[in-house]
């Protein structure tokens, strides 16, 4: 992970998506599934400035402020379900599996949200096309010369619909990680 981020942020995914660790969401789409209200317009920013320009450095603010929020969010999530930090991470934090995402490459025709039952996507197209994972999942963002990957906690549950947006994903946008 960059140093703008720790191995807290993928805990904190873990909380936000405590629920939904082990078994999918109810229902025919996960559209509106592991994206909390409360982080959806920093989410937006965050996507939005790293669309807008050749993404760098720069951008570190717009992640802090969502990884703060994140952070504070997964801490009320926490006290309320009395749910045990340490428990979750020696439960979970091994077997975690994490994709990068790549910015700024749209593919904007509808196939990887369908295949994958809105698991990319953004509900009411908040992304401007971008598919990006559930916000809830999301833990850091990865800079190079080129562009910015943002990197993302993966449910064992959800595997098979990265591996599908992987196979028709011809911009080749989603990776697996080294785990």
């Amino acid at each position: 992970m960059s140093p703008t981020s720790d191995s807290n942020s993928l805990l904190d995914s873990l909380i936000l998506c405590y629920d939904f660790v082990d078994e999918p969401p109810a229902g025919e789409s996960f559209e509106f599934s592991l994206r909390s209200s409360p982080l959806s317009a920093i989410a937006e920013e965050l996507v939005s400035a790293l669309c807008r320009s050749k993404p760098s450095k720069d951008h570190v603010p717009y992640l802090g402020r969502f990884l703060d929020e994140k952070r504070r969010l997964a801490s009320a999530i926490a006290g309320e379900k009395r749910i045990n930090r340490q428990e979750v991470a020696s439960l979970y934090g091994s077997r975690a599996r994490t994709l990068a995402t790549q910015i700024g490459k749209c593919l904007s025709d509808d196939l990887i949200p369908r295949e994958t039952k809105h698991f990319f996507s953004s509900p009411d197209d908040k992304f401007q096309g971008e598919e990006l994972p559930p916000w809830d999942t999301w833990i850091d963002v990865e800079f190079n010369s080129r562009d910015a990957a943002i990197i993302s906690w993966v449910p064992a549950w959800a595997e098979k619909y990265v591996d599908k947006a992987i196979e028709i994903d011809y911009l080749k946008i989603y990776s697996w990680r080294g785990n």
